[in-house]
């Protein structure tokens, strides 16, 4: 597939798989994460969402996980920080989607996604 997924694309497909899986809200103002998912249990979680489209010359794909830039003439790069989400959603190019907890992530700058095989998801709820 040649066209990316990027931005608020990323989020439309985060907000399309967990509606599918319970209730999501939109934090109305800016936070550190995209939406919060609500478990069936009733259990809130804090999800941020990244789109991703490079891969490495040996055909995986690398994520960004921190944060950088913004329409602030102060914006900094911000390292990833576990403690701001519970889960990292990520949206490949190819529509690959990956639910990793970020207690897992060790990282905080870029991740590669073979690492996280385990916590790549079905487009199909179960």
């Amino acid at each position: 597939m040649n066209n990316r997924i990027k931005g608020k694309g990323a989020v439309g497909i985060a907000i399309s798989y967990f509606s599918l899986r319970g209730m999501v809200s939109i934090p109305l103002e800016p936070c550190e994460y995209n939406l919060i998912f609500e478990e069936p249990s009733g259990i809130l979680l804090k999800v941020k969402v990244i789109s991703c489209s490079y891969k490495s010359k040996y055909g995986v794909f690398s994520a960004c996980i921190r944060t950088s830039g913004g329409n602030q003439p102060n914006s900094k790069l911000k390292k990833f920080d576990a403690n701001t989400c519970d889960y990292i959603f990520i949206v490949t190019s190819e529509i690959d989607m990956y639910f990793i907890p970020s207690h897992v992530i060790t990282s905080s700058r870029q991740i590669s996604l073979n690492v996280y095989s385990e916590y790549k998801v079905n487009i199909i709820p179960e």
